[in-house]
């Protein structure tokens, strides 16, 4: 069962057959392959009691009026808040807010400054004391521990990569406080509140079975340890149905079931309906670098291009602060910039709040309320443990709270026929518009991350911080079902050509005039030798590189595809007009570890097998960021020779 077909796809009835087997089974789903027809599909072939749960509130509730009567749908955290209540008498307030850490401080008596014997190390004020503690008993929450032990101690704030003696130290301070504040948090008459993340646990704790034959958790690649736990003393069948690639909350404690989990049985879903095929290309050349063998594929009867959107549905961006800088440059149209109900609701509450704040009054969002100022909250940020409260501020410092509530405010409620969808990657999960653009932000993180590669050898690509925004530009990509933009530079990295129409054979519209960066090889896709492409089969025309971000130019030079790490080959001799030494922007293949970029005796570069040299070499100033083009042996334009 699923939009396009009147009966379930081969996939489908083979992950219906292993179903009917009673065992615990595993469904691996890329984005838009019908996860939801499938899961329906097995639910109406079993008629007895059955749990449908998801982390996302949205996707919960939209299910109740999919699923057949049987099946009840609910998220984990609604079922836990109303047991804890009913068991405990746990008041809402105390259910919803979460302590902060003056008021930790203030609750735990701590001393207004702890010093560690440990070199290199200030004392403590008793703000980062209460942070630390806060963080150890949320590591103790985010976990299936039944204790909170040393194990949970946090490492934030200048503790990071403490051994031996000194996390023993650490931990003898920290431990007697994070179990007090753990105790008052579950103390019935106490008043510390318990939290999203307090209540969920003492669920896991206390709770053994759930009265259902069968669970389905849906999104499983974004569940957290207590409730596998849970669902580990469950003596019913459970299906665990996600795309591993789509986990994008593992910043909050979220884990990858879909990796963590085993299963007798295993079944995936690789055929997608929301998009065709380009997309799909496009998709799997991402996660691709994620480990990915199974091809994505799209569905013939849809058409799809990856290009210029002029006439967008949705616009994505990876942060808020880019969300805003896009509403921002569409004043003239903002009536028609939609921002959703919830998000604007959300969104204007804070914002009122920054008001109330700096007025010392008191603030009533979640995210706000107990902070005494607004000075407060920049107190709190500057301990470095909440990134999302940083992003915040930041945002409110760049744009001002007054401009920013004119903006939302002037924004529309979505139902106009010509509205502009606004969100972020994280908030878009889920959705999904006919055209799309992401905005160029989504390069940023991408581009720290490889900067931040000291060792020149490639490592990011093994950092987790990296992994997920690959995942989560995947799932930011995955929500067009017909045309999508994508930023100049990533369309480099991840070698995705524009795209033809794959249903009708026509060229698409041309990228940009930023992505045609010369020199650069456009991957053939796999429908090039059935369409009789041949502008597939050259390299893009070679007219003087024009270089505005080194990654732009230098991204797809190889091929075939491979896993790539982009690494810096230091010149002797060489260096900027600042003074500073230059160096060679080069990419390594990180399985064989051997530089793809062959240097033949005329200095000139192989980008590709039975290519022409390509005779520049880009080089980048480690101190300005000026970038240098080698001509010839020895001469760099404008650089200094020593």
């Amino acid at each position: 069962m699923n939009l396009f077909s009147p009966k379930p796809t081969e996939e489908q009835e083979q992950a219906l057959s292993l179903f009917r087997s009673g065992k615990n089974l595993k469904i691996n789903a890329y984005a838009g392959a019908g996860k939801t027809s499938t899961l329906k599909l097995l639910a109406e072939s079993r008629p007895g009691k059955s749990l449908y749960t998801a982390f996302n509130r949205d996707i919960a509730e939209r299910s109740r009026k999919e699923f057949p009567s049987h099946v009840t749908s609910s998220t984990t955290h609604a079922i836990a808040s109303q047991f804890v209540a009913l068991r405990w008498g746990f008041t809402k307030s105390r259910l919803k807010d979460s302590a902060k850490p003056r008021e930790i401080a203030s609750f735990l008596a701590l001393p207004n400054h702890t010093q560690f014997d440990i070199p290199f190390r200030k004392p403590l004020r008793a703000l980062e004391l209460a942070d630390l503690i806060q963080a150890t008993v949320n590591n103790f929450l985010n976990s299936a521990d039944t204790e909170l032990s040393a194990r949970h101690v946090s490492h934030q704030n200048g503790f990071s990569n403490l051994e031996g003696d000194h996390h023993a130290q650490v931990a003898s301070v920290m431990l007697p406080y994070a179990r007090r504040l753990w105790e008052a948090m579950t103390d019935i008459h106490g008043s510390v509140p318990l939290g999203h993340s307090g209540y969920y646990k003492l669920w896991s704790l206390e709770f053994q079975e759930l009265p259902y034959e069968c669970i389905f958790l849906d999104e499983a690649q974004d569940s957290n340890p207590p409730l596998l736990a849970v669902l580990d003393r469950q003596q019913c069948q459970i299906v665990y149905v996600g795309d591993p690639y789509q986990q994008i909350y593992s910043w909050r404690g979220a884990v990858n079931a879909m990796t963590q989990v085993r299963t007798e049985l295993e079944s995936s879903l690789t055929l997608c309906f929301r998009f065709g095929q380009p997309i799909a290309e496009a998709a799997f050349q991402v996660i691709r670098t994620l480990g990915a063998r199974e091809p994505l594929r799209g569905n013939p009867e849809r058409t799809a291009r990856i290009g210029q959107v002029t006439e967008p549905e949705c616009v994505i961006t990876r942060t808020n602060m880019a969300l805003m800088e896009e509403l921002a440059r569409r004043e003239e149209i903002i009536h028609r910039c939609s921002l959703g109900k919830k998000q604007r609701k959300s969104l204007l509450l804070q914002l009122n709040d920054v008001v109330l704040l700096k007025q010392e009054k008191l603030a009533f969002s979640d995210e706000l309320r107990g902070y005494r100022s607004w000075d407060d909250v920049h107190r709190h940020v500057e301990l470095g443990t909440n990134p999302q409260l940083r992003s915040f501020c930041r945002l409110v410092d760049t744009f001002g709270e007054q401009r920013l509530i004119g903006l939302v405010k002037r924004t529309c409620s979505g139902e106009r026929a010509d509205a502009i969808s606004f969100t972020t990657a994280h908030r878009s999960k889920g959705q999904q518009w006919n055209r799309v653009v992401l905005s160029a932000d989504f390069f940023n993180k991408f581009q720290i991350a490889m900067e931040s590669d000291r060792s020149r050898d490639g490592s990011y690509l093994q950092d987790e911080n990296w992994q997920e925004e690959v995942r989560l530009f995947y799932v930011a990509l995955t929500r067009a079902r017909e045309e999508v933009q994508l930023p100049a530079a990533l369309l480099s990295y991840f070698e995705i050509a524009g795209s033809q129409d794959a249903a009708a054979g026509r060229p698409a519209p041309p990228l940009p005039a930023s992505n045609a960066q010369a020199g650069v090889w456009v991957r053939r896709p796999p429908w090039a030798e059935e369409q009789g492409a041949k502008a597939w089969d050259a390299p893009a025309a070679r007219s003087e590189p024009v270089v505005t971000n080194p990654f732009a130019s230098l991204g797809t030079l190889l091929r075939p595809p491979t896993t790539i790490a982009r690494r810096a080959i230091f010149l002797r001799g060489l260096s900027c007009s600042c003074g500073t030494t230059l160096q060679f922007l080069s990419m390594v293949d990180t399985d064989t570890q051997r530089l793809f970029k062959h240097v033949n005796t005329a200095n000139s570069i192989l980008v590709g097998p039975g290519a022409e040299p390509l005779r520049q070499r880009i080089l980048k100033c480690r101190g300005c960021g000026k970038l240098y083009e080698l001509e010839r042996p020895g001469s760099i334009c404008g650089a200094n020779s020593n």
